[in-house]
């Protein structure tokens, strides 16, 4: 009786993680930024990003961020350009 309880938790437990691999990822939409030149300083530097967020069904959404970040920050960057799903 005993090792058949467990084979059936263990069966279980191994079906359960078979359908939780089988979902499909949750796509909200799309959230792609770009921005110009950035000149970092020694103590940080700023960016200005101009944003679209994009989902299907809907219009997109324009927005402006500016990032800043504080710590050592040297150099100069041409063209950012950011995506997250």
């Amino acid at each position: 009786m005993r090792l058949s309880t467990s084979a059936i938790a263990i069966a279980a437990l191994a079906a359960s993680f078979g359908s939780a691999s089988a979902m499909q990822p949750v796509r909200a939409g799309l959230l792609q930024c770009q921005g110009g030149q950035n000149v970092g300083f020694v103590v940080g530097s700023t960016t200005s990003l101009e944003c679209v967020f994009q989902s299907d069904g809907h219009r997109p959404n324009p927005t402006s961020q500016r990032c800043a970040a504080l710590g050592f920050d040297l150099g100069v960057t041409d063209h950012t350009r950011l995506t997250w799903a």
